[in-house]
């Protein structure tokens, strides 16, 4: 297949590419020149090009990920979907149908009594939903259909009445390419604080393990709703990273604010990701440990790091 003869010619491409006697292990790393910049921007061009490409097939092509069969529960993969529609109503209930059946339960939870309703062939028992009193809801974070499903279904109004549903896959390419720019970013400004004397062939095979360790490659072939918040936390996780590094150069408050916002950001997608914010830690102690009896002048700095994360919180939450 063209599949398997396109991931040789990438595999026979990386061979040459990191072989012993490659140009790439003479040039250093320098992220102030021009033509290094062209090239790390060339280098992502495919990659981005055939996510567009994907994101604009799924357009034109997705259909609703429903499926239902007898005796079973209901599979409804546009879990996003029904909750941006629930907000736009005003409510954090979705609007699925709740069989009789399961309101008139005594314990609408105790699994067997489930598994009876499904023997009768009970149908609207969705699968991987919350049920509490009388309505479904969606348990997974809310922060992706607030970014992306939201908007997508009021700005198709354009063209169809009632709008459309942003397919999950769209979603889950936008966030991993996202993941892609940040994420390569991260580690560049990593490898450049680390050592001034790294070589470009060094940096694209770090690049390279860092993206196929995060499971980027797996998400990108599996792109059910399971691997929304866990592509938008990669990439919000590895934006705040990359700003925290960034106060190391510029020393500026807006580094430790802009880094803890988007890591706060999790809280909305995959939680423990959150904890990442402890980095943060290191880049602001190097800077008051010299002054620590006088914190209350440093207090700025310190606030600096937990405000953003903390009012995000309160408000997600």
């Amino acid at each position: 297949s063209w599949g398997r003869v396109l991931i040789l010619a990438l595999f026979a491409f990386l061979v040459t590419l990191w072989n012993p006697w490659s140009k790439l292990w003479k040039i250093k790393l320098n992220t102030h020149s021009l033509i290094q910049r062209c090239c790390f921007a060339a280098s992502l061009l495919p990659f981005i090009a055939v996510g567009l490409i994907t994101i604009f097939w799924n357009l034109r092509n997705a259909t609703p990920m429903h499926f239902y069969t007898n005796g079973n529960y209901a599979y409804d993969f546009d879990q996003y979907a029904h909750t941006a529609d629930a907000l736009l109503k005003g409510q954090v209930h979705l609007n699925l149908p709740v069989p009789n059946e399961l309101e008139h339960l005594q314990n609408p939870y105790d699994p067997t009594a489930r598994n009876n309703l499904l023997n009768h062939s009970v149908q609207h028992m969705y699968w991987d939903y919350a049920y509490y009193k009388g309505h479904w809801y969606s348990y997974f974070g809310v922060l992706p259909a607030i970014l992306l499903f939201l908007p997508y279904r009021i700005i198709s109004r354009l063209w169809t009445p009632e709008g459309s549903m942003l397919p999950t896959t769209v979603a889950t390419i936008i966030f991993l390419i996202g993941f892609l720019i940040a994420g390569s970013l991260l580690v560049i400004r990593i490898i450049e604080q680390t050592s001034k004397k790294v070589s470009l062939g060094t940096t694209s095979i770090v690049l390279t393990l860092f993206f196929i360790t995060s499971n980027t490659v797996y998400l990108w072939f599996r792109t059910s709703f399971y691997s929304v918040p866990m592509a938008a936390s990669l990439f919000f996780t590895s934006l705040g990273l990359w700003c925290y590094l960034g106060f190391n150069r510029t020393h500026s408050l807006l580094n430790i604010v802009l880094g803890s916002f988007f890591i706060a950001l999790n809280l909305g997608c995959r939680p423990t990701f959150s904890i990442a914010v402890l980095f943060a830690l290191p880049a602001i102690y190097s800077h008051i440990e010299k002054d620590l009896p006088n914190i209350l002048r440093n207090w700025k700095q310190v606030s600096s790091w937990y405000k953003p994360f903390k009012y995000f919180a309160a408000w997600i939450l």
